[in-house]
């Protein structure tokens, strides 16, 4: 299994004028802060570079899971106002084989 990342950017205010347009964005991932921490942090626009590989295993079979984290750092020349970004999160199955006869619908 593969997880890329495409789209990712800094935060950018939403309006026009504004003395700092953008907010500077990290992300990293793990069940807390500290793991995310621990996992080190990737600056939003290099996030696009990253594809994280899963070999098959056991805990591919019970069902992963992790919680993708950011982090913001404000500065007094952000002014108040809406921001965002938008990002694409692809996930690929990887050598997966036929687990059901596309004719019969039975078991393979």
């Amino acid at each position: 299994m593969q997880i890329a990342f495409a789209g990712f950017d800094d935060l950018e205010y939403i309006e026009t004028g504004g003395v700092n347009r953008f907010i500077e964005t990290w992300y990293s991932w793990g069940e807390s802060v500290a793991e995310a921490d621990n996992n080190g942090w990737t600056r939003a626009s290099a996030l696009n570079q990253v594809v994280l590989g899963f070999l098959d295993g056991a805990d591919l079979h019970e069902g992963f899971s992790t919680k993708l984290m950011n982090k913001i750092v404000v500065v007094e020349c952000n002014s108040s106002c809406e921001y965002e970004n938008k990002g694409t999160i692809t996930i690929a199955l990887q050598n997966i084989k036929r687990w059901v006869d596309p004719v019969t619908g039975g078991w393979l």
